[in-house]
């Protein structure tokens, strides 16, 4: 529970500051050209979409150890298609900066 405690926590600052470190959430070599950018939480990777301002859509996490960019290089354009499909249901309501 601890974990997951912590895991909400960094998801909320991230949030809210990703992009205090926007350049480092990119990713470029881990990323797999996918877009999707990555925050590291403890054994994870974070990979997120931001939607606004102060406002991220989570795709994934991954563990750190995993091979990140074949794995979003494989699943990177399903995983925003994904967040995208779920904005136009409305599961998903982008903020209105």
């Amino acid at each position: 529970m601890r974990y997951l405690n912590e895991m909400h926590e960094r998801l909320l600052f991230l949030a809210a500051n990703f992009k205090m470190f926007e350049s480092n959430t990119t990713h470029g070599d881990l990323s797999g050209g996918s877009g999707l950018h990555l925050y590291p939480v403890n054994t994870h990777y974070v990979v997120f979409l931001p939607l606004g301002e102060q406002s991220i859509a989570v795709a994934a996490v991954i563990r750190q150890g995993r091979d990140i960019p074949a794995i979003l290089q494989k699943d990177g354009f399903a995983l925003r298609r994904d967040i995208k499909d779920k904005i136009a249901q409305g599961l998903i309501v982008p903020p209105q900066d």
